[in-house]
């Protein structure tokens, strides 16, 4: 198994997101059935999101949760709507979750596009190991439960 987090990169967007990122800022997709994600989901109502960065997020709403984002380990939640200027300056990842439906429509999607092939089809090439091809494909999501 890998890790349970990983940022989007340019290749990807087209795939997973279907809006612009709200104020311009990257997302670092969470899968939602990991351990990081049932901790910080808490934070994550009535419009509120949660945001990373590798650096301490002053005068913010912060999270403590010592666990390393893949982006960083500092937390802060808040709405977009207060908050979401300020972060853009701060270079932070807005946690969107993704589940594992999401991660096999994108990984069926670049499978064929790129290989002309069924997932079934690369699976049988990679041993069944699902990992081997979310890696292959550098998708922005290094989990599969």
């Amino acid at each position: 198994m890998t890790n349970s987090l990983s940022t989007n990169n340019n290749s990807n967007n087209e795939a997973l997101i279907e809006e612009e990122p709200a104020f311009n800022l990257t997302y670092l997709y969470l899968n939602t059935k990991s351990e990081h994600y049932n901790h910080l989901k808490g934070y994550m109502e009535d419009n509120t999101v949660v945001v990373t960065s590798h650096r301490e997020l002053p005068s913010i709403m912060k999270v403590y949760y010592s666990d390393n984002s893949g982006y960083g380990c500092f937390y802060a939640y808040r709405t977009l709507e207060e908050f979401g200027e300020r972060w853009s300056k701060l270079d932070v990842r807005l946690i969107k979750p993704i589940t594992n439906d999401e991660i096999l429509k994108v990984l069926k999607q670049k499978v064929n596009i790129v290989e002309s092939l069924t997932l079934e089809e690369a699976l049988l090439e990679v041993g069944g190991d699902i990992s081997q091809l979310i890696q292959a494909f550098e998708l922005p999501v290094a989990y599969y439960d």
